[in-house]
């Protein structure tokens, strides 16, 4: 009876687990600090990502000054990318993305980015540096951390605190050889297929997605002339 009892309970484990798993997870960063010297990590669990070719990625959030001149310069909250551009002019366009997953398997990395710059603020010289990285463990579940933050002079420059803001990961749904993303293989494919190859800029603004998603038949990375064999056995009957 015993056995019984355990084998009950972990199969009953096991079903929660896989009830874990979703097509989008959210990471709240609430409270994530912006501080030199200051270590910040945050994850989705216990909540995973499920397994694919492909990733949506958002960073969003809102940040206020907490101490020092980042309390004169932010009172109130302010778009995280907004603070991000004023130190590194277009950082935050690496916020928000899509990236590809050959391998379709997890652990992946999604971001993982060194952003600093310099400032005058009040007439003092400001520098900021922080690294973002964020991705998926072995598990499918997502991590938010920011790392080997410094800010200098720090005791005048202050920190900064997320009020609200998310980092949420999608699973953009790939079927190999699935080049018009209708849901199957089949003749219909082969024109956006060439398309891919002739013209990508063309493909990504008609489908809306890199080619190498759905058209990296052979999973080496790249997108080219030697995934038209592959293709073509797709569409073999």
């Amino acid at each position: 009876m015993r056995y019984r009892i355990c084998v009950i309970a972990l199969l009953g484990f096991t079903a929660a687990t896989a009830l874990a798993q979703f097509d989008q997870v959210v990471i709240d960063l609430t409270g994530v600090q912006l501080k030199n010297g200051t270590n910040q990590s945050r994850s989705s669990a216990p909540n995973a990502l499920n397994a694919g070719f492909a990733y949506a990625y958002d960073i969003s959030a809102l940040v206020e000054g907490q101490s020092g001149l980042m309390a004169l310069l932010y009172p109130d909250p302010v778009d995280l990318g907004e603070v991000l551009d004023s130190f590194q002019p277009g950082a935050s366009e690496l916020l928000t993305g899509e990236v590809y997953n050959p391998s379709g398997t997890h652990p992946f990395e999604t971001l993982s980015q060194r952003f600093e710059g310099t400032g005058v603020i009040s007439g003092i010289n400001v520098f900021v540096g922080v690294t973002v990285s964020a991705g998926l463990n072995a598990s499918g579940i997502a991590y938010f951390d920011l790392t080997d933050v410094v800010i200098t002079p720090s005791l005048i420059v202050g920190s900064m605190v997320v009020t609200s803001g998310t980092a949420t990961f999608d699973r953009i749904p790939v079927i190999t050889g699935d080049m018009n993303y209708d849901g199957s293989v089949n003749g219909f494919d082969v024109d956006p297929f060439v398309q891919a190859l002739s013209d990508p800029a063309g493909y990504v603004t008609a489908f809306g997605h890199d080619p190498r998603f759905a058209g990296d038949v052979n999973r080496d990375g790249t997108f080219n002339g030697f995934d038209i064999d592959p293709f073509v056995d797709l569409l073999a009957p």
